[in-house]
């Protein structure tokens, strides 16, 4: 069988495309598509062009406001509602923090009294409009930057009859459309986050996606042992060695999910996957 198999760097890590049954003629023109769309994604949401629309946004003074529209507008809106979904796990506007932890100064009294303002005192949005209230306020868009993409990719896959494809950004973030040409379903592995060459669970997905969140080892040697995962809850960064894997059927969701199930305490799983509909996840805690 013939398969189209690409693959490109984007959002920061590497894209795999595998579309089986495709002929390259036509893969080419979806190719195309999809990196259009990649780039449209990038200039709306990436915290590390500094042109993007979510960083004129983390430029603004408390009290400005500016239009927001497309997928930056998505990001917001998906950020704000998954907030509450997720019990305040997930949230967004800490990247002052996360995305350039380096951006303030802050011996923790500073993030504590961010962190004891509602979400609703820290940024405002009317009608197309949105900007920060509060002068700390910036978006991180790591959290459900590739579930947008996911998502995106998706509508431009059913968009060409496409009935199978296998997505993924770096394994962590991962699409399984349709079936397996010889089986049912996309199986995946998940790597032990010590050594990624031990594979400690596969899932299988068929029209789901799937996110992976964890402090892996090259994360810890990017951001050092405190990793780049901040826990909204308590205000500290996760430490910790294991992961949570999420199956279900929004990128975007998924994305909020694996986070909040990574920081939550494990009496509070239940509450908050009863908020969603369709989630599976598997827990791996490496003492």
């Amino acid at each position: 069988m013939q398969v189209f198999y690409r693959q490109i760097a984007s959002m920061g890590t590497r894209l795999e495309i595998v579309i089986p049954g495709l002929e390259d003629s036509l893969g080419f023109i979806l190719l195309r598509d999809i990196e259009n769309e990649l780039s449209m994604i990038n200039r709306q949401v990436s915290n590390y062009d500094p042109h993007s629309d979510i960083s004129k946004f983390n430029s603004l003074a408390p009290g400005e406001t500016m239009e927001i529209s497309g997928y930056f507008s998505e990001f917001i809106h998906s950020g704000l509602h998954l907030n509450t979904l997720t019990c305040g796990y997930y949230d967004f506007s800490l990247g002052a923090w996360t995305s350039k932890p380096d951006l303030i100064p802050d011996n923790g009294s500073r993030l504590a009294a961010f962190l004891n303002l509602p979400l609703e005192q820290r940024i405002q949005v009317k009608g197309k409009s949105a900007g920060p209230l509060v002068e700390d306020l910036k978006l991180d868009s790591g959290g459900i930057g590739k579930g947008i993409a996911i998502s995106a990719i998706e509508k431009l896959l059913h968009q060409s009859n496409i009935q199978a494809a296998f997505i993924s950004f770096g394994g962590s973030s991962v699409l399984g459309l349709g079936k397996h040409p010889y089986g049912d379903t996309w199986k995946v592995g998940i790597s032990d986050p010590e050594d990624g060459r031990r594979v400690i669970s596969e899932l299988e997905l068929m029209n789901m996606s799937l996110s992976v969140s964890g402090n892996s080892m090259n994360n810890r040697k990017k951001y050092g042992t405190g990793g780049h995962i901040l826990n909204p809850v308590n205000g500290s960064f996760y430490q910790g060695r294991g992961l949570v894997a999420v199956v279900t059927k929004s990128a975007v969701e998924a994305e909020a999910i694996s986070t909040a199930l990574l920081l939550c305490r494990q009496d509070e799983e239940k509450q908050l996957i009863s908020n969603f509909v369709d989630v599976q996840f598997y827990r791996y805690e490496n003492n």
